[in-house]
């Protein structure tokens, strides 16, 4: 999934993009048998690093979901707070 997502990316926005993949991460909720879920957390001191996970590139790509929340991290409303966020921001830059 992380290499599929890489291949979108460099379709989109040319191989210069490949450097700054760091590190990815899938999980595979459905399959969890204890807690069927999944969240994001940030490491001790990082939680502000979500503002950045969420600034859209380009102009064109814009991110949302529960990570991108600094104030609702863990949950549904984080990821519908952000949705809309990024939605407003995709509509504005057309």
């Amino acid at each position: 999934a992380v290499d599929w997502a890489l291949a979108e990316l460099v379709k989109t926005f040319g191989a210069g993009v490949k450097p700054a993949l760091v590190k990815g991460k899938m999980t595979m909720w459905d399959a969890e048998p204890y807690s069927r879920g999944a969240y994001s957390a940030s490491q001790p001191g990082h939680n502000k690093s979500r503002a950045i996970l969420a600034e859209p590139i380009e102009n064109r790509l814009f991110f949302a979901g529960e990570a991108t929340d600094p104030k609702y991290s863990t949950g549904v409303h984080g990821a519908h707070e952000t949705g809309l966020r990024a939605g407003a921001a995709a509509a504005a830059a057309v």
